[in-house]
């Protein structure tokens, strides 16, 4: 397949496994829900017609799917708006919150040229993403800056391809850039300025990037709240493929913002290949060094035929970038082909349901053991692949010893959205608690869903029932304190995240008398979360979660005022009920709308490790029944986890507790992956404590426990824990 003319006008892409999918626009046959429309051929289509009901044997397709659409938007460029064109494909079977791929066409090449040679719909089918193509306007990509309306154009599709209203969704951790020509450079120009908004980014035969891109990447921070933290120093993934030398400035920027080791390799398919690695300043439990630098040179159409449909699949699908740091966190994709992973689906109250579960080795090689269980819920529109990868609750599991559920909600209605998305049946101002507003559709329950997973996970591993805890993000966080309420019986503890909870006109004191018994609650949030009015904010009167932690307050009898301390970037409110850590409102500086896996890992060693539920729903607290206690005669606990330790030589643990005029007293214990290794009393608010010589190297779950007293515990301000090695 000779491409190379094709390539140096910027559209070399060539697919040599591509499958005889039928003309343009039309799909292959598939099996549709009855009435779905299927595509008339060699149709472009431009207004999508009113959505089917959501079949309910088959809910989480996409109701758009197999059509190529013709797409307009708006961008506003000084102060002016410009109305752009550009095409989008939809694969068959396309399910919400899947990846997404913007292709930029070289110059003088339009949408429907590159799609057809360069066999993007095939891509596009063979990985289910959705791919968006973008010709340049008037036929030339403008390089004569790195601001101008073409870039405009770009960053407003890319904000279009992950919005919530739309009639397909892809997942903001998942949208990747393609660029040939010049519009290889415009995607590595993209990147440089907008590093968070891309997973990873190819380009065949990239023209220069304007010097001024790669000056500003250098001079401008992430956001004003990190002015030390420049664009240029967010590592991305970038594989530049050409027939001649890539451009020594353009490679030299991504090596120098990947942090690059010296020495590259050359791997399998014969690029040169730089490794990234973090720097000091990030943090390890949660970026991974996977920004990886591949350069093809002087490539062939050989090479071409056989490696180019590589690009996504091999390179830019394996890593995403999830939101929760400055820059994003970067991740490999999870293989659920993997050991322990499984897909499940079951019909449930006529409905078809699925979840992703992960059974850790432990588990697996003592089936009849009883475990715990943790769900894991996700946000809005999102599902249960994603909330796994973006909070580790499978490594937590596999470090702790329990099963890990990670749902998918039911798509339906919501109040700013055209088309059915995945939400939670939860109590909120938005959604009808356990009623669908359609009097055709029957009535469900997600914690009835919830308790059937529980029954089928029990057909093959023994579960603990006293010791099922849920845990989710914003919707999911919602659902999560829904759960809480009219799953008290079923679940020990709850782990709301940057909830979305608006109860104006649900109030929860309504639904008070459902609860068997207390509930335990750990609150996380954001103090940049754009919206904290409704997600962390605990200190505004006015604020949701303010009010839903008063209603857990009362229905748990804790103390009214908190005990507060802080570990590093996070703030934790502690409601006492004797020396029972009740209530938990924990805010993390700098952290918006995200789950970062952090608060996975001290959310199961700080809350839901210590909790159980009696069948009769009694709570416990460390094995002991949760009574009304005096909180004068209470000793106060405070626990910081620090999740992953690396254990490389001999270290030791320095925890400080200090405390308002006077050195704070009391007793300090820590374990180790669950094991107690080390105890003793602060002098002068400090202790040092040596980790054993027998700890075996490698990673390793610290927690650390501070016992006070109540008049020591009234004045503490922070606890702090750092590791030493030497």
């Amino acid at each position: 397949m000779m491409i190379g003319t094709r390539m140096r006008r910027g559209v070399g892409l060539a697919l040599a496994t591509a499958c005889a999918l039928g003309t343009w626009g039309l799909g292959a046959p598939t099996s549709s829900a009855a009435g779905r429309a299927q595509p008339d051929q060699g149709t472009v289509w431009v207004r999508p017609a009113l959505y089917d009901r959501v079949d309910p044997l088959d809910p989480y397709r996409g109701q758009f799917d197999g059509k190529l659409w013709q797409k307009s938007i708006t961008a506003t460029y000084a102060g002016t708006q410009q109305t752009f064109g550009y095409h989008l494909y939809i694969p068959n079977g396309f399910q919400l919150s899947a990846t997404g791929i913007i292709v930029l066409a070289g110059d003088g090449v339009d949408a429907p040229t590159l799609i057809e040679d360069e066999h993007w719909k095939a891509i596009a089918e063979a990985n289910k993403t959705v791919v968006a193509v973008l010709a340049a306007p008037d036929g030339t990509w403008d390089l004569s800056s790195d601001d101008t309306s073409d870039m405009a154009f770009v960053n407003a599709v890319r904000s279009a391809m992950s919005a919530k209203n739309e009639m397909y969704a892809v997942h903001e951790s998942k949208i990747y850039a393609v660029g040939y020509g010049s519009g290889g450079a415009m995607a590595q120009m993209a990147g440089m300025l907008a590093p968070i908004n891309w997973a990873g980014i190819a380009t065949f035969d990239a023209a220069d990037v304007p010097a001024s891109a790669r000056d500003r990447a250098r001079t401008t921070p992430v956001s004003a709240a990190f002015p030390d933290l420049m664009r240029a120093r967010i590592a991305m993934p970038v594989w530049m493929i050409s027939h001649g030398q890539a451009q020594d400035a353009q490679v030299d920027f991504w090596k120098e913002a990947a942090n690059v080791a010296s020495s590259p390799s050359v791997n399998a398919l014969g690029a040169v290949a730089y490794q990234s690695r973090l720097r000091p300043d990030e943090n390890p439990r949660n970026t991974e060094a996977v920004a990886q630098v591949w350069l093809s040179e002087g490539v062939d159409e050989t090479w071409l035929d056989q490696h180019a449909d590589e690009v996504f699949p091999d390179f830019l699908h394996g890593v995403r970038r999830f939101l929760g740091e400055p820059g994003g966190i970067l991740k490999r994709t999870v293989d659920l082909t993997a050991p322990g992973y499984s897909v499940e689906k079951k019909l449930v109250d006529g409905r078809m349901r699925q979840w992703i579960q992960y059974v850790p080795t432990s588990v697996r090689q003592h089936p009849d053991t009883p475990v715990p269980v943790v769900y894991v819920l996700h946000g809005r529109q999102c599902n249960g692949e994603i909330i796994l990868e973006h909070t580790d609750w499978d490594e937590v599991a596999e470090a702790r010893g329990f099963i890990a559920v990670f749902p998918t909600a039911y798509p339906r209605d919501y109040a700013d959205s055209r088309y059915p998305t995945n939400n939670w049946n939860a109590i909120t101002k938005d959604q009808d608690w356990l009623v669908t507003g359609d009097p055709a559709v029957p009535t469900y329950s997600d914690v009835d869903f919830f308790r059937s997973i529980s029954d089928s996970i029990d057909q093959t591993y023994a579960v603990d029932a006293s010791r099922r805890y849920v845990t989710g993000h914003s919707n999911g966080g919602g659902m999560t304190i829904t759960a809480g309420v009219f799953g008290s019986d079923f679940f020990a503890a709850i782990a709301p995240t940057s909830s979305i909870h608006d109860t104006s006109t649900k109030p929860l004191a309504d639904f008070a008398s459902t609860m068997v018994d207390r509930m335990p609650v750990a609150f996380y949030g954001g103090s940049a979360d754009a919206a904290n009015s409704i997600y962390p904010n605990y200190d505004d009167a006015a604020s949701y979660q303010r009010k839903t932690a008063d209603f857990f307050k009362a229905a748990d009898g804790t103390e009214d005022a908190p005990q507060v301390y802080r570990s590093g970037k996070f703030t934790t409110r502690t409601f006492f009920n004797g020396r029972v850590p009740m209530v938990v409102s924990t805010t993390i500086a700098g952290m918006g709308h995200a789950y970062i896996n952090e608060e996975s890992w001290r959310i199961w060693d700080e809350t839901f490790s210590q909790f159980s539920r009696d069948a009769d729903g009694t709570s416990r607290y460390q094995g002991v029944a949760v009574t009304d206690q005096a909180p004068s005669k209470a000793t106060p606990v405070v626990t910081v986890a620090v999740p992953r330790i690396v254990r490389d030589r001999r270290a030791s643990v320095v925890v400080t507790v200090s405390a308002d005029d006077v050195p704070a007293s009391g007793r300090v214990t820590a374990s180790i992956d669950g094991r107690s290794i080390a105890a003793g009393r602060l002098a002068d608010g400090r202790l040092t404590l040596k980790l054993p010589r027998h700890l075996a190297v490698g990673r390793h779950g610290l927690v650390v426990e501070y016992l006070g007293n109540a008049t020591t515990m009234a004045g503490v301000k922070a606890v702090t824990i750092r590791v030493h090695r030497r």
